[in-house]
């Protein structure tokens, strides 16, 4: 079977090419395989092989995928499923994988249009009398193509629905002569242009990128100069060019600065090795609450974290059920103790430094975590930290007093170190807020660092930019090749106590799980904390002893396009 080669750029060849069935098969044949891919895909991710064939002879995506490009070499949706395939697997550099989407965008483009067109054409055996060629074509370029590889439906105008459904006398021909309907735009064409954006963005590439971000009839787009300071490294506050940017800075106020805690200011180590002695937590404790998050770690096949939606979990800082101690006098596990013997103090402290008089109080957390691919994955959409249950029933919009980011993995270690190139992607943080009127005109940037803890206002938009990262994973550990990070929102109102019986496990604000054999992370996080000696006293550091650093600062934050 020879491959349907004819290029859609070439249309009164592709036209053509359309004209029977027998034409179709190669596409049909690219089809059938890229289906084959995308089954493959879904079954390596459940059961791992060891890289050979499995007894059902089932091959690896990449050969399903060469030969759905075999037989149609401008296939859309193959094209598009390729690029993520490669870059999920991180098997080529950013910018080849770009111009595979880049290419994949262009084709759906021009495939749409050819399609279209031909589905509106006469053809010959129309005119012979009984013959059902032409609509048995048609039918099979709407499937394959139309609605198979470009994503594309056809939209039937809702009152021409109504009339149709009102009046059952019409024929067949008026009401094709009155449909005013239309084909919606490529799903392909949608996401293979909106990688192309961002993985154009993520290389710098923002001219190129334009044409894509228009497509979806956008206004702003983060400005050029926060992409800038994100992929390079500035631990100290600074300001990125404003030039062409005319508007006064009028936005919200914000509680506090956004800052980072990084290590013990009186530690002098300038070696990226030493221990993590550079972070907010001592090694013993650091080391242990990664290990139990670590990507290949039980906390997420036993959470469903791939295919749950949004979960978090709620300490209640007075809660006394452990024999009459609160969870500050005596953590019942290490993510307690991580919580409230070394990162609340330096929430505290964030709110006392910067408040102008007496600061909230903190009477519990919200806690959850991200595990990120370096290189592979696309960043965190911007978003408002808020009660997720309160937003449900109330439809009101609240915010943690303090939102911030614990970095695990994936990031900078010590002082010394020679990254010049940060590989995991950066937090970003706005100074717009939902009362905001107008979009931030400034965005913080926060370099993930290996045990650094970020601090900014619960109620600022914030996000994270994808970044290219490193194929090879050149820590040499493989935790190290995941962007790991441990969230904390802390609130002045007990939000958990507040949802009553809507509280539900593995929901917003959620409990923690039994210890079970279930739910063995739990169990892991509660060795050794079963007597009065739990909370180690070796773990103890003061966190006046914490050094800090304002973020750096750009500005101005968006870019206004036409």
């Amino acid at each position: 079977l020879s491959p349907f080669d004819s290029s859609p750029s070439n249309k009164t060849e592709v036209l053509k090419s359309l004209g029977n069935i027998k034409s179709l098969l190669p596409i049909l044949m690219s089809m059938s395989y890229l289906h084959l891919a995308s089954y493959a895909i879904s079954f390596t991710m459940f059961h791992p092989t060891t890289g050979k064939e499995d007894e059902s002879g089932m091959k690896s995506p990449q050969y399903y995928f060469e030969q759905a490009l075999h037989y149609w070499p401008t296939n859309p949706a193959a094209k598009s499923l390729h690029a993520n395939y490669h870059r999920m697997n991180l098997l080529r550099s950013t910018d080849y994988i770009c111009g595979m989407y880049v290419e994949a965008a262009a084709s759906a483009h021009e495939w749409r249009g050819v399609a279209l067109d031909f589905l509106q054409m006469p053809l010959e055996s129309e005119d012979k009398e009984g013959s059902d060629d032409a609509l048995n074509v048609k039918e099979w370029v709407e499937l394959l193509i139309v609605n198979g590889a470009l994503g594309v439906d056809y939209i039937a105008d809702d009152e021409d629905e109504e009339e149709g459904a009102e009046d059952g006398e019409k024929d067949t021909e008026e009401e094709e002569d009155e449909d005013s309907g239309e084909y919606s735009f490529s799903e392909v064409e949608a996401t293979a242009s909106f990688m192309s954006a961002l993985l154009l963005s993520t290389l710098g590439k923002h001219e190129e990128a334009l044409p894509y971000l228009k497509k979806f009839e956008l206004s702003h787009r983060i400005h050029p100069n926060v992409w800038k300071m994100a992929q390079s490294y500035q631990d100290k506050g600074t300001t990125a060019s404003n030039e062409g940017n005319g508007k006064k800075d009028n936005n919200t106020l914000m509680t506090f600065e956004p800052r980072i805690y990084h290590g013990d200011a009186k530690n002098t180590t300038t070696s990226a090795d030493e221990d993590y002695s550079e972070g907010v937590l001592p090694s013993t404790l650091y080391k242990r609450i990664c290990s139990i998050f670590e990507p290949k770690a039980p906390y997420w096949d036993e959470s469903d974290y791939n295919n749950r939606g949004y979960y978090s979990y709620f300490i209640d800082f007075d809660d006394r059920s452990n024999n009459g101690q609160s969870v500050k006098d005596r953590p019942t596990n290490v993510i307690e103790e991580v919580i409230v013997k070394h990162l609340l103090p330096l929430a505290e402290r964030t709110l006392k430094e910067e408040h102008k008089g007496a600061p909230p109080a903190i009477v519990g957390a919200e806690w959850w975590c991200h595990t990120r691919a370096l290189g592979a994955n696309l960043g965190h959409q911007l978003h408002f930290d808020t009660d997720e249950s309160l937003l449900g029933r109330e439809k009101r919009v609240t915010h943690p007093a303090v939102s911030s980011v614990l970095y695990l993995t994936g990031g900078r270690r010590g002082k010394g170190s020679s990254k010049s190139v940060p590989l995991a992607g950066s937090t970003i943080v706005f100074n717009q807020t939902p009362e905001s009127k107008e979009v931030a005109s400034k965005a913080w940037i926060a370099h993930a660092k290996d045990n650094a803890f970020m601090n900014f206002p619960g109620d600022c938009l914030h996000g994270v930019l994808p970044c290219s990262g490193s194929r090879n994973g050149d820590s040499g550990k493989k935790q190290d090749n995941n962007r790991l990070t441990f969230m904390v929102g802390f609130w002045t109102r007990n939000v958990a106590k507040e949802m009553g019986n809507s509280r539900s496990l593995y929901g917003p604000c959620g409990p923690l799980p039994p210890a079970t054999k279930e739910h063995s992370w739990v169990i892991e996080s509660q060795n050794g904390y079963s007597n009065e000696a739990s909370s180690d006293a070796a773990n103890h550091r003061e966190t006046s002893d914490i050094a800090f650093d304002n973020l750096p600062c750009a500005f101005p934050a968006w870019d206004q396009f036409e």
